[in-house]
């Protein structure tokens, strides 16, 4: 039987644009520990069954990026990520108005 689906307030990050980054107005959420307790295939079915098809699994992309027309799901199913989003390598740390540019996300899988 699949696990329940946890209520987990989220957290959320508003990301100011860069010069190279144009970000979205709308904030990244963060939901920690939401899989916890879902084996491997429960989340991909999970994920599926709400409009995510798989996609870059195992994978990392160290050339910074940004997709103009979609949004993305990230599940952490084992170990741990360091994921960066919103500001490109060649960015200033820190834009006009003093606030840092983009963020740094650590988590880590607490499933089975």
């Amino acid at each position: 039987m699949t696990p329940e689906i946890p209520a987990i307030t989220p957290e959320l990050y508003t990301l100011d644009p860069t010069p190279h980054v144009p970000n979205s107005k709308l904030p990244v959420i963060l939901y920690r520990v939401a899989v916890n307790g879902f084996s491997y295939d429960e989340i991909l079915e999970l994920m599926e069954r709400n409009g995510y098809k798989k996609g870059g699994q195992w994978k990392e992309h160290k050339t910074a990026h940004f997709h103009s027309n979609v949004h993305e799901c990230y599940a952490v199913i084992s170990s741990s990520t360091l994921y960066s989003l919103g500001k490109s390598p060649i960015d200033p740390d820190v834009n006009n108005q003093g606030r840092k540019n983009g963020i740094t996300l650590n988590d880590k899988a607490t499933g089975r």
